[in-house]
């Protein structure tokens, strides 16, 4: 599996799906760097949410289209049961949003250590876990 463009091509046609916490791992990766660089008081970063909101918008739609290629792909193998992927991929998603958002809805400064971003990393790693074997369930 590689990144390309913002694009993500399976090389091995047996690539496991257990590789969905990827992007995942990735969004927090750059979380965290955003975080790190810009270290604005949470009232200034809410400021600037209207000059982000298209971008915003269109990297959480390629996110949400990467999540559910990966999904049907899960399903074409035979590995997830789902009924609604683009629902099934936001859900999941806007979950991973909350953990983000636990960490700084505390904080005067958009700003994680260490520490909280290796809890941050667990927790998202758990919950994708605990996930993909929800998506494994046969009703």
């Amino acid at each position: 599996m590689v990144w390309t463009n913002q694009r993500l091509i399976f090389r091995d046609p047996g690539y496991r799906l257990s590789g969905i916490s990827e992007p995942g791992e990735a969004r927090l990766h750059y979380f965290r760097l955003l975080l790190n660089l810009s270290r604005l008081r949470v009232d200034a970063y809410k400021g600037l949410t209207p000059v982000f909101k298209d971008i915003r918008m269109r990297f959480n739609e390629q996110e949400v289209d990467l999540i559910s290629m990966i999904l049907s792909k899960g399903i074409e193998q035979g590995q997830f049961y789902i009924d609604n992927v683009e629902a099934t991929s936001r859900m999941y998603l806007d979950i991973l949003r909350g953990l983000r958002q636990s960490v700084l809805s505390r904080k005067e400064m958009m700003y994680i250590d260490e520490e909280e971003y290796d809890s941050l990393v667990q927790k998202a790693k758990s919950f994708t876990e605990l996930f993909i074997r929800g998506l494994k369930y046969r009703k």
